[in-house]
C-alpha cells in the first residue's frame, strides 16, 4: 500500500484536490455567522388586500398605520380609508389585516408580538441601528454555481461589508418595500 501510495502520490493529489475544494467551499458557505448588531428590532406586516382594487399597498397602509412618539409606538386609530379606482370610499383597515413583529438577532427568529408588548418597548426608528447596521433587502435571480437558485427577494441585516440572511415574518419571499414596515430598534430601558 506506501508503494502505490508512493508511486501514484501526484495521481491522488491531482483527483483529491477538487473534493477538498468543493469541501471548504460547502463548509465555507454553510458557517454560521453571527449578525452584524447587537440590537433586536420591531417591524410589521401584513396581509389581505389580494381581492381588492385598490391603489395602496400593504406597505403604504402600515406607513399610516404604526409611527413612534417619544420612541413609543403609536398607533392610529382612524379609519384609514382610501377611493378606489371606481370612486369608491374603501376601509383599508377592513382590508389588511396587520401584525407586529419582535425579531431576536441573536437567534435570527422572529415572532409575533401584541400590541400591549410593543407598546412596552422602547424604540428607536432610525433605518441604521445605534451601532451601524441596517436592514436591507437584495434581488437575487438566475443560477449560482454549483447549486441553482431561483429568482428571490432577500432580506438581509448588513454591516461593514458582512451580513446574514434575516428570518423574518410573513414576507414568504417578497420585496420588503411591498409588504414590510421597520418600526424600530430595541433601545435597552
Amino acid at each position: 500500500m506506501k508503494d502505490f501510495l508512493k508511486n501514484n502520490f501526484v495521481i491522488i493529489l491531482a483527483l483529491s484536490l477538487p473534493v477538498l475544494f468543493i469541501i471548504g467551499v460547502v463548509v465555507v458557505v454553510n458557517f454560521p455567522r453571527s449578525l452584524p448588531t447587537d440590537y433586536d428590532f420591531v417591524y410589521a406586516v401584513c396581509d389581505g388586500g389580494r381581492n381588492y382594487i385598490i391603489k395602496s399597498s400593504c406597505n403604504t397602509f402600515l406607513q399610516k398605520k404604526y409611527n413612534l412618539k417619544d420612541n413609543r409606538l403609536q398607533i392610529n386609530d382612524d379609519p384609514i380609508t382610501e377611493t378606489n379606482y371606481d370612486g369608491e370610499v374603501i376601509n383599508l383597515d377592513e382590508v389588511y389585516e396587520s401584525h407586529i413583529i419582535f425579531h431576536d438577532v441573536k437567534r435570527n427568529e422572529s415572532r409575533e408580538i401584541s400590541l400591549d408588548e410593543a407598546g412596552d418597548l422602547m424604540l428607536q426608528d432610525s433605518i441604521i441601528s445605534p451601532d451601524g447596521a441596517i436592514i436591507n433587502s437584495n434581488y437575487y435571480k438566475g443560477d449560482i454555481f454549483p447549486f441553482g437558485r431561483s429568482s428571490i427577494y432577500e432580506a438581509r441585516l448588513e454591516k461593514d461589508n458582512r451580513g446574514v440572511r434575516l428570518n423574518l415574518v410573513g414576507l414568504d419571499d417578497r420585496n420588503l418595500d411591498q409588504d414590510f414596515k421597520f418600526i424600530g430598534w430595541v433601545l435597552p430601558e
